[in-house]
């Protein structure tokens, strides 16, 4: 992705930061999905570390977009690029699609003047299937097989804290909060979860009975850790497979996601997948995907 989004710098021709919105990547049916939109916030990361854009922040494109009833799925015609662009403020709409093939996915993205609708800049790039994008696709990926793990380490074990690092969904906030390598040798993801809406929820961490899907933890080389064990931080409870927590409005937990053996590589690692049941309707797992992780 940083190569795609470098590519759209370059071809901007532009001295100074240009004002951008980036709006939802879809398959080639024009529907968002799990890594539609992973892909649509990796965009806005790269584009931004490129110091060539000023990107206008998602939640305000996506409540401009309820008010003035827009869909920007599917194909865009000019009208709504260039409404879009008045509304925000901004001087280029890029958006992408990607197409899934049997052994890689395609991903295109484009940036289109708001002023014209006329394309200024086209990138594509291909991403491997990797474990990550698997899950994502919602495919199977192959996972290591591990042991049994011993009880959680206790708070007494912390190492190191690094910068947080969020994603947000609906009424929930998913910060990084820390990482550490335990004395198992195991890598440790401190992860605070915020409800932010009126209402109380309950929501599943970790895979969700024989057949669901399961956390994943990817280096920077490729290689995959999966199988974490999950628990809630200060309970006196050993991690298991997944962990379940009713959430009253407006409260915060943080769970505690433990690797086992990948505590050398804690902070080498390019992505976390987190699958969490209770923010979709009829008991869907999602993952919440943290990619660029903070290093040491």
């Amino acid at each position: 992705m940083a190569a795609l989004a470098g590519k759209l710098a370059d071809g901007t021709y532009r001295s100074k930061e240009m004002h951008v919105a980036v709006v939802g990547f879809t398959n080639l049916a024009g529907k968002e999905t799990e890594l539609g939109n992973t892909l649509s916030e990796e965009m806005t990361t790269r584009l931004f570390q490129t110091g060539k854009f000023n990107i206008v922040e998602r939640t305000l494109i996506v409540k401009v977009l309820k008010e003035q009833k827009l869909e920007l799925t599917g194909p865009i015609d000019t009208d709504s690029i260039k409404s879009l662009g008045r509304l925000l403020k901004v001087e280029a709409i890029i958006t992408g699609r990607f197409v899934n093939r049997p052994n890689d996915v395609r991903v295109f993205a484009r940036l289109v003047d708001t002023m014209t609708g006329e394309i200024r800049s086209l990138a594509a790039v291909t991403l491997e299937k990797d474990a990550l994008v698997l899950g994502l696709l919602g495919e199977h990926a192959p996972l290591r097989s591990y042991r049994a793990l011993p009880p959680a380490s206790t708070a007494a074990h912390l190492t190191t804290h690094f910068p947080e690092f969020t994603v947000e969904h609906k009424n929930f906030t998913f910060v990084i909060t820390r990482s550490y390598k335990d004395e198992l040798g195991a890598a440790v993801f401190e992860i605070m979860v915020t409800n932010n809406g009126p209402t109380t929820t309950e929501l599943t961490f970790g895979k969700s009975g024989w057949l669901g899907d399961d956390g994943l933890l990817q280096t920077n080389w490729g290689t995959t850790y999966g199988h974490p064990r999950i628990g809630i931080a200060g309970s006196s409870r050993s991690l298991a497979n997944n962990v379940s927590h009713v959430f009253p409005a407006h409260s915060s937990i943080t769970i505690v996601v433990q690797f086992r053996d990948a505590g050398k590589n804690v902070y080498l690692c390019s992505s976390l997948a987190l699958p969490v049941t209770g923010l979709e309707d009829a008991g869907r797992q999602r993952y919440i995907t943290f990619t660029d992780l903070p290093k040491k």
